[in-house]
């Protein structure tokens, strides 16, 4: 059995020697914060997506991050290239389906891709991955979720579906490869009240895939970023909110050491 707990530890010293590229197609709202992310937990971000280059792109890239949460023109082309081209070189494809159920063009690009490439990890909330289990979905917004529904079923049928690890994240993340399901028990009420948190998660999720394996990535990129957030909210002083939270929440990133990840993390094994 997998220890998740010193694995993450010994993933993030993995990742801060390697500093890899990761290749990020993404959500033009969030770009900044995913780019400033992976060079605190220490990547090297790429944000490019016009069809002319992401094969190119890709090729120098250690991973490739797919956020479809501002589709524009193209952008769906755009993400395929460059997917095909990471499954030639076996670079490892995390997708965010941000917003998949809110409309027909997302919920046809958040499962066209996973349908058409070797997809490592598909991280999102509850919504958009009931969306891709096709059994249900809200349109009250991109981040709304329903969390009456069977949500680590579900999560096990899109992971035996698509062969990639689901990410589901919310008050518990839930993880799982189809078989193994793993809760994690880390974070705060204000990471998903700060516009991005998503988005990041999944950046630094595609960092960690680049040098463990997709299980192991998830666990470490998830839970770097809600451990981020419990520290982060204990550094709050009177009269500080939001604002002062994602300065802190940056900070906490970057400054992050295995040893921390370690002490912090809450890893439970629900099945193997």
């Amino acid at each position: 059995m997998t220890n998740y707990t010193t694995a993450i530890g010994e993933a993030l010293a993995a990742l801060r020697r390697k500093k890899p590229i990761v290749h990020n197609i993404t959500n033009y709202v969030t770009a900044h914060e995913c780019a400033n992310v992976l060079l605190a937990i220490g990547g090297s971000p790429i944000m490019a997506s016009h069809p002319g280059e992401v094969q190119e792109i890709t090729t120098l890239s250690q991973s490739l991050v797919l956020n479809i949460g501002t589709i524009e023109e193209g952008t769906a082309t755009s993400m395929l290239l460059a997917g095909k081209q990471a499954n030639t070189l076996q670079i490892p494809i995390v997708i965010d389906p941000v917003g998949a159920g809110a409309t027909l063009l997302r919920r046809r690009v958040a499962t066209h891709l996973p349908s058409q490439l070797e997809v490592a990890i598909i991280r999102g909330n509850a919504s958009e991955i009931m969306a891709l289990y096709e059994i249900s979905y809200t349109a009250g917004g991109v981040d709304a979720t329903d969390e009456s529904l069977p949500i680590t079923q579900a999560a096990t049928a899109i992971a035996k579906k698509y062969n990639s690890v689901v990410a589901v994240t919310g008050a518990v993340d839930i993880i799982t490869d189809g078989t193994i399901v793993v809760e994690l028990h880390n974070g705060v009420d204000l990471l998903p009240m700060l516009t991005g948190t998503g988005c990041m998660t999944t950046a630094i999720v595609g960092a960690f895939a680049s040098v463990v394996s997709p299980m192991t990535a998830a666990i470490a990129g998830i839970t770097t970023m809600s451990v981020a957030g419990e520290i982060a909210y204990s550094k709050l002083q009177h009269g500080e909110w939001i604002g002062s939270f994602g300065r802190y929440l940056h900070d906490a990133i970057g400054l992050m050491t295995p040893e921390m990840l370690v002490e912090k993390a809450r890893i439970v094994v629900v099945k193997e």
